[in-house]
């Protein structure tokens, strides 16, 4: 069998030289190392022109939005920004949303991850928390100190999500490393995770295929559970490719 190859989107972030700062495109490791243990190869891309959007995914089975060090910017789900709201990446969203609806609308199958997610109930008509020890009362702790190998706290599956059938679990140890979350889940989006708090922490389309988001990383977690999303996705695209 052919090894698929997936889209996986990038960050951006300045680096310090004794130059000045430079632009610099990343990615953590850890995304690639899960797409290739799942049997897929990864195409990394940097956001680029939006009309060059279906020649990249004419050549892809699936896509990956991938968290970073940014934040949604409000207008987007029509609010004015919270002083606590982080960095915004315009470009960024600009492409991944594209990137997002196209994707969709070949039912390609869809891997959200952290604010991956939140850009995909965003664009489906959904807000966020602009930042969640503000906006939203709670004892957990979603911006842990200790490395993203180790959970934080557990998510609850919500019984007969696509996300619980696929995993075949209830419950989920998860890290967690955001400071916004889904506030209002949109209306072609159903919730697939909960945790303890009641926060939103996972979601999916309620028009059938695979088009999944986490809050969490699942593919830094020292759990085999982590990787079983991506075995799940990758599985989705061999289904993808293998339609009439």
């Amino acid at each position: 069998m052919n090894k698929p190859m997936i889209l996986v989107t990038l960050d951006t972030t300045q680096q310090k030289t004794r130059r000045g700062p430079v632009p610099h495109i990343i990615l953590e490791t850890a995304y690639v190392n899960a797409i290739r243990q799942a049997g897929a190869i990864p195409i990394c891309i940097e956001h680029c022109a939006t009309e060059d959007i279906s020649s990249l995914l004419d050549c892809v089975s699936g896509i990956v939005l991938t968290g970073g060090d940014f934040d949604i910017d409000p207008i987007h789900f029509d609010e004015a920004p919270h002083p606590k709201l982080g960095a915004l990446k315009p470009e960024r969203f600009t492409f991944e949303k594209a990137l997002y609806l196209e994707a969709r609308r070949r039912h390609m199958p869809i891997l959200g991850i952290c604010a991956g997610m939140q850009l995909m109930n965003v664009v489906e008509g959904g807000t966020l928390f602009q930042d969640i020890r503000s906006q939203f009362d709670t004892e957990v702790d979603h911006e842990q100190i200790q490395h993203k190998s180790q959970a934080a706290h557990e998510v609850q599956l919500v019984k007969d999500s696509d996300l619980s059938h696929l995993l075949d679990v209830d419950v989920l140890a998860v890290n967690s490393t955001h400071h916004q979350a889904i506030k209002d889940v949109a209306e072609t989006c159903r919730i697939n995770a909960i945790s303890p708090d009641g926060l939103v922490e996972g979601l999916e389309l309620k028009d059938g295929g695979f088009a999944i988001g986490v809050q969490w990383h699942p593919e830094s977690l020292d759990d085999p559970d982590g990787q079983k999303i991506y075995d799940v996705f990758i599985d989705a695209v061999h289904a993808y490719n293998g339609r009439p």
